[in-house]
């Protein structure tokens, strides 16, 4: 990460590294790697060998299956990225910000939407996969998470009040339709798809 600190003093990008050279030491030792590149413009993150960086791990490629047999359903696969999902924990440097640096403000946007758009298709994927895997709790888990994520997918939504109504729950999936209903007449003036609202009213009628 590049990070340009535009009409500051000087003294005061100094004190910074000075105090994240400190901490560092102090968490790594005198002997650790180090992890930051300065001039009197910017500073720049090293990536160092035993230190691991979550948003970098998040985007790495997965490793490649061992199973001669492997499927989009593969276990081991899932199970991979599961383990990767779990360290999306929400916006990408959400409350951070360099007031008067609008460049640094255009990348974190970029970042953000980038890293988002990584765990929506993730998320889709274990839903999916999990599903057709008999693993209807864990499925609805992950697409409950994606719809939180990204409230406005009616495939996601779909799913949650399927996955919902087959576990006994037609309440909880009727009140996630009405609370998608009002949310997509509030924000974008529309109404559900007639897939979903033809899947409500089977819910409804006990057909599901």
């Amino acid at each position: 990460f590049i990070f340009r600190f535009l009409r500051r003093p000087l003294g005061n990008l100094r004190l910074v590294l000075h105090d994240l050279r400190k901490a560092c030491t102090q968490a790594l030792g005198e002997s650790g790697p180090q992890l930051f590149e300065a001039d009197r413009e910017s500073v720049r993150f090293i990536p160092s060998a035993g230190i691991e960086v979550d948003s970098q791990a998040f985007t790495d490629a997965l490793p490649p299956c061992q199973d001669p047999h492997c499927d989009k359903t593969c276990v081991r696969c899932l199970e991979a990225v599961e383990t990767v999902a779990k360290l999306y924990r929400g916006q990408f440097m959400a409350q951070f910000e360099l007031p008067g640096c609008p460049e640094f403000a255009e990348w974190q946007e970029l970042q953000q939407e980038s890293l988002r758009l990584r765990m929506r298709l993730m998320l889709t994927r274990l839903a999916i996969c999990l599903e057709e895997n008999g693993r209807e709790d864990k499925a609805l888990l992950y697409s409950r998470q994606l719809l939180n994520l990204d409230p406005l997918n009616e495939d996601a939504l779909r799913r949650t009040m399927r996955l919902l109504a087959q576990a006994g729950q037609r309440g909880a999936a009727l009140s996630a339709f009405e609370a998608f209903a009002i949310a997509l007449r509030t924000e974008i003036e529309l109404t559900p798809e007639k897939d979903t609202q033809v899947l409500a009213e089977k819910i409804r009628n006990g057909q599901v």
